[in-house]
């Protein structure tokens, strides 16, 4: 997306949310330090996650990959879906 801008408009981002997010979901993010044996859990709302993601643009990062290890989809009461994994890695 970066060679025609795209990454640098929030209305590009915003279709991604909308293409990829439910209205009121969620991207959930843990990060472990093993060594440390703490975590931290954060948490981001789908109205938050297109100006979470052209943030990143604007701050210097020009690709994001997500790899996801053993994705899991199952449905929830309120008839929503959830994915989880238990090991996802961010390459910036």
């Amino acid at each position: 997306p970066q060679s025609r801008g795209e990454a640098y408009d929030l209305q590009y981002w915003q279709s991604f949310v909308d293409k990829f997010y439910a209205p009121g979901g969620v991207l959930r993010q843990g990060v472990c330090n093993p060594q440390a044996r703490s975590s931290k859990q954060f948490e981001i709302s789908t109205p938050a996650l297109a100006r979470y993601y052209l943030t990143q643009f604007t701050s210097g990062i020009r690709q994001i990959q997500m790899v996801v290890e053993g994705p899991r989809e199952r449905e929830i009461a309120n008839s929503g879906h959830i994915v989880e994994s238990p090991k996802t890695s961010f390459i910036y």
